[in-house]
């Protein structure tokens, strides 16, 4: 028994028990110093966040740089929306030609969207088809027709497939990147028009919905014609009633090369101007063409409920019951 055992016979045991203490600690020492040589040896890798100023759905927006490395990307197209003439005195490795009047008809009013007939057949000409994995858009005036563009391809079926390229080609040749004549072949496909209904908006619907909570309507037109100073060849000018003005050029930088502004000017601009991501807003211009770029602007912020007014002011201020404002306004009401 352990109260009989004498003081020497229990030193042993009490060596036995240091000794392994001991050796304890020497291995935790050691093992510790092999955790930091491998942390030396071997660069922990970091996860890189993205950064507050990105824009939300960055998807939407390529760089020159990362369109050049991806041009022969599997399921991927390039198209180039300016004239028939533009496109053939040069355009990038690759595109094809996709001008805004073969995927738009001017009845009952300009730019307007055009039958399923004739985008299912344009697009499966250009080889655009139901397993279409991106369609990039270049234009070269900051985004404007490539912008209308974009919101026909989402209407029809292709959202969150298609992306503009930032810059257009006058970035791309300040860049001194590969231009060609060259006009590549392509292969027909099957594409099958899709049209999500939610992202367009008539006169009437829009006129029904004035003042209802949770709907709010941005003009994209510039400060004269919101004011009714340009009429534009309307019957009669100004705004629709409670519409803030957000003029698509300025969200975007100076120059024939300018890019969308960035992610933290463009969310003060739109919060300044009472816009939210939880209500529906919908856009106009005078035909629809420039709304189309506060649509896609809209969309790169992570606006989900975002609807173009087609036939815009063409149809607006040229109706007897629709009723306009001069006066500017602040804030969406």
């Amino acid at each position: 028994m352990l109260e009989d055992v004498s003081k020497d016979e229990r030193a042993p045991v009490s060596r036995i028990r240091l000794q392994r203490q001991w050796i304890v600690l020497w291995l935790l020492a050691a093992l510790l110093v092999l955790t930091a040589c491998a942390r030396e040896a071997t660069p922990t890798p970091t996860a890189t966040p993205a950064p507050v100023s990105a824009y939300p759905n960055a998807h939407l927006l390529v760089e020159t740089s990362w369109l050049q490395a991806n041009l022969d990307a599997p399921g991927m197209r390039l198209l180039d929306v300016r004239s028939p003439d533009r496109y053939a005195a040069g355009h990038l490795p690759d595109a094809l030609n996709l001008p805004l009047s073969r995927i738009s008809v001017n009845q009952p009013f300009p730019n307007e969207l055009p039958p399923v007939s004739q985008i299912e057949t344009a697009l499966a000409e250009l080889g655009i088809g139901d397993d279409t994995v991106k369609v990039v858009l270049y234009d070269e005036n900051r985004g404007m027709v490539a912008a209308r563009v974009f919101w026909t391809l989402e209407y029809f079926g292709l959202r969150d497939k298609v992306a503009i390229l930032n810059g257009g080609f006058p970035k791309w040749q300040q860049e001194n990147r590969p231009i060609t004549q060259a006009v590549p072949e392509v292969t027909p496909a099957q594409f099958t028009a899709r049209p999500e209904g939610r992202l367009l908006i008539t006169g009437d619907a829009l006129l029904g919905n004035l003042g209802k909570p949770g709907f709010t309507v941005m003009d994209t037109r510039s400060l004269a014609e919101y004011v009714g100073q340009d009429l534009r060849g309307n019957m009669k000018g100004g705004h629709v009633p409670g519409a803030v003005n957000v003029n698509w050029e300025d969200t975007m930088t100076p120059g024939d090369a300018g890019v969308w502004k960035p992610a933290g000017e463009l969310a003060a601009m739109f919060v300044g101007k009472g816009l939210t991501q939880n209500d529906t807003v919908a856009v106009y211009c005078q035909t629809g063409v420039r709304a189309a770029h506060g649509y896609f602007t809209l969309r790169l912020m992570g606006f989900d409920k975002v609807t173009n007014y087609d036939g815009s002011m063409a149809e607006w201020n040229n109706r007897t019951d629709t009723p306009v404002e001069t006066e500017p306004v602040a804030k969406v009401r």
